[in-house]
């Protein structure tokens, strides 16, 4: 992940170990225009570190600065500040405002917690954006805005697209997502089979925290809230994978075509 940048960062710290449960408040106070500075407190009153960051600093690259000195990952920690999360996109002033001196509280959580967490926000905003306008559908998804929107988003962000129709690859996309049982008759995820779904996704080799990454990435997407810069932080790796692998798909069936093309002359032959 990215790293906080500017000559004004500077960090100290004691020597700690994040125990499970945890928490911690976290004081901020304007340095000087652009500048914040963090003072991590545990609840006896302890300064576990002190570190400086631009207002405009993203949630991502705060919380990778304070997980790599804490020695713990960075989806297993929130921070909250009246009653509402530092995004890993957002910026610290999108959060605490131009408040000179604000607290935050920093709350441990194990990645399964954070895996489900995630999961249930990728529902929150799919039933909100693409509900289902069946009488009886309260809580459904609609699965083909669903589909339409993720395949544009993909596109977007650098995946590329099968030499197909759009159409077409919506309409394989549903019927793969029927056949497997996520998608009922009427067309929607139910709560449970998207949040089934999100789960099917990750990839044997991935671990769950990089899953976790890539589905606020997706979260990010759909909202239309991602910047270049963090769709490339976010899904370079699985991008470049993924393309690859398109790659070699049409390579192999170009050299089986031209294989069928030589056949066919021997015959004429």
């Amino acid at each position: 992940l990215a790293q906080a940048s500017g000559s004004s960062h500077w960090l100290k710290c004691k020597p700690f170990r994040l125990e499970r449960p945890f928490c911690a408040t976290v004081f901020l106070m304007e340095l000087e225009t652009m500048g914040i500075e963090v003072e991590f407190r545990s609840l006896s009153g302890d300064v576990i570190l002190e570190v400086s960051f631009e207002a405009s600093a993203c949630g991502h690259q705060v919380k990778e600065r304070v997980a790599n000195k804490l020695g713990v990952s960075c989806v297993e920690f929130q921070l909250v500040y009246g009653g509402q999360f530092l995004c890993g996109l957002g910026s610290m002033s999108d959060l605490v405002g131009d408040q000179t001196s604000v607290s935050l509280t920093l709350i441990s959580r194990s990645l399964e917690q954070a895996y489900q967490a995630v999961i249930d926000e990728y529902y929150n905003m799919a039933v909100a954006a693409f509900p289902s306008k069946l009488l009886h559908g309260e809580g459904k998804i609609e699965a083909l805005s669903f589909v339409r929107a993720t395949l544009a988003t993909q596109v977007a962000v650098g995946y590329e697209k099968p030499p197909v129709s759009m159409k077409d690859m919506e309409t394989m996309y549903i019927k793969n997502l029927r056949g497997r049982g996520f998608v009922d008759e009427s067309g929607c995820f139910t709560e449970d089979s998207f949040k089934e779904y999100q789960r099917s996704t990750k990839g044997k080799n991935n671990s769950v925290e990089a899953e976790i990454l890539l589905l606020e990435g997706e979260i990010a997407c759909l909202l239309g809230k991602l910047s270049q810069e963090d769709a490339d932080r976010i899904f370079g790796e699985s991008r470049a994978r993924a393309n690859k692998e398109l790659h070699d798909r049409l390579e192999t069936l170009h050299k089986r075509q031209a294989d069928d093309d030589d056949d066919d002359d021997d015959d004429d032959d």
